[in-house]
């Protein structure tokens, strides 16, 4: 449910904008936006569709992970899956990551899509994120709190003499 929320706030952004869609490519948004903790993914949504990208290597990690989207499986780069089964109408808005995806691609996207209007956005994701969300204030303190316990184990041993691999490894463990 979080994950769907997330989304549906980057749509309203996107309907703000005028666009029809997003092609998602940067992992911690892909992350944040889906949960998938992957290192190979990306995220269309168009429409009042969400649609997942990876390949093999994740086919069990995403029934267990993605709940909001259309998971696809693709043994090629994304935008061609996307291109080669008509996933975006001709004629339409789409934004796109412009400072996470390379001159490269984004020329390869063009050539694909032609007919696809792709216009830069930045920081929309990143917008949505900055302000947090229960799920992330209730990460935020759990993590404060290991840090506040492991600091107190250590101080004891926190004195003249004391090596820094040694308290790394208490740290640690």
């Amino acid at each position: 449910m979080i994950f769907q929320n997330r989304i549906d706030k980057l749509k309203q952004n996107l309907s703000k904008n005028k666009l029809a869609g997003i092609y998602i490519t940067n992992l911690t948004n892909v992350r944040y936006l889906t949960g998938f903790t992957g290192s190979a993914g990306s995220l269309l949504i168009i429409g009042d569709e969400q649609h997942f990208f990876t390949d093999g290597r994740y086919t069990a990690q995403c029934k267990e992970q993605i709940k909001n989207c259309k998971v696809h499986i693709v043994g090629s780069a994304h935008f061609q899956y996307i291109s080669k089964n008509n996933m975006i109408p001709d004629n339409i808005k789409i934004g796109f990551e412009g400072e996470h995806i390379s001159v490269s691609i984004y020329d390869n996207m063009k050539l694909s899509m032609p007919n696809v209007n792709w216009i830069k956005i930045i920081g929309i994701v990143e917008k949505i994120a900055a302000v947090k969300d229960q799920l992330e204030i209730d990460s935020l303190q759990t993590a404060i709190d290991i840090t506040d316990e492991v600091f107190i184990q250590i101080l004891p041993d926190l004195k003249i003499g004391a090596k820094e691999k040694d308290i790394a490894a208490k740290i640690s463990y």
